[in-house]
């Protein structure tokens, strides 16, 4: 080690800034690792920002990949890509806080880490306005392989007349295959439409024997639609990417699914939902949703025997690989 008093006032002064980012990154992010892949996550924001494994710097999609490294960026947030977790639909998001949008009020919110070891990370927001909840993620990385968990909780502090759902969003880079998970819950129905339907093109939703997938030579940007199912399947040229939540048999599920996606022009998004519940002062919800990545190709979640057989007794089962 150089001693700074043989260093010029300049690089001196460089020395001090470097030193100081350095601190600045290690405040915002928490690094877990099992020496197969590495997670990264934003104390400041709850989110993981970065999935590194196979080589791949980072299996999700950020539209600001300087959050990682700089400073002056609010470690993305807003929608801006990575992992995270909200406590109410978007559909109730404006009779809650009054906007069109109104994530932003609840990205705006401050985390902090609460616990911390090499392989996990616990992480929490003491209060969200307008819900009268706390919010707790517990992220662990798995012993060994390409995968991590998160269990996501939602603690009623203060009586509040909104429903809690635990609804997480993984925001990937555009894939060349995607699958949702397709339980025959609803006679006659495969998916159900939650966006705009001048994004949608029947033609580019394509039904299989338990999946539907989406076809991105005719899909139309803006498309949203969600299934009752338990896993969504992203393929890339590294491998599968593997999405799975519970679903609970009978439990409320507004807007008729209980995972969903989003086509974007540059990313996909990946969505769980816990059901929708009335929270009484003290009490607590959770979710608990598993990221796995597979390497190798796979013609369909239903050809590579991934998918588990429904079954209506609370549905809660999936077949791991």
């Amino acid at each position: 080690m150089v001693s700074m008093r043989y260093l010029s006032p300049i690089a001196l002064l460089l020395a001090l800034c470097l030193s100081a980012r350095a601190e600045t990154d290690a405040s915002r992010f928490v690094e877990l690792t099992n020496g197969d892949s590495t997670l990264l996550v934003s104390v400041e924001t709850g989110k993981v920002l970065s999935w590194s494994a196979l080589g791949v710097d980072n299996l999700l999609w950020l539209a600001e990949p300087d959050a990682l490294t700089n400073p002056n960026l609010e470690a993305s947030r807003g929608d801006l890509g990575g992992s995270c977790v909200y406590p109410i639909q978007e559909k109730l998001m404006h009779f809650v806080w009054g906007k069109e949008w109104s994530a932003e009020d609840y990205e705006s919110l401050d985390w902090k880490l609460v616990e911390q070891s090499a392989t996990h990370a616990v992480v929490e927001c003491e209060s969200v306005p307008g819900l009268g909840v706390s919010m707790r993620r517990n992220i662990q990385i798995d012993p060994e392989g390409i995968g991590f968990s998160i269990v996501e909780s939602a603690e009623r502090i203060a009586a509040n007349p909104f429903p809690i759902t635990l609804w997480t969003v993984t925001q990937l880079p555009v894939p060349e295959g995607l699958w949702l998970e397709s339980m025959p819950v609803l006679e006659g129905r495969r998916y159900t439409l939650l966006g705009n339907r001048r994004y949608l093109n029947e033609a580019s939703i394509v039904a299989h024997e338990g999946t539907v997938a989406i076809d991105f030579s005719t899909v139309i940007p803006g498309l949203k639609i969600g299934t009752f199912g338990r896993q969504l399947f992203a393929q890339y040229d590294a491998g599968l990417m593997v999405i799975t939540g519970p679903y609970v048999d009978g439990g409320s599920y507004p807007e008729g699914a209980s995972i969903e996606t989003y086509v974007g022009e540059d990313f996909v998004e990946l969505e769980t939902f816990s059901t929708s519940t009335h929270l009484q002062p003290g009490e607590t919800l959770e979710l608990v949703t598993r990221w796995r990545f597979a390497p190798g190709e796979f013609s369909s979640p239903d050809a590579a025997g991934l998918l588990a057989p429904y079954e209506s007794d609370g549905g809660q089962t999936y077949r791991d690989f």
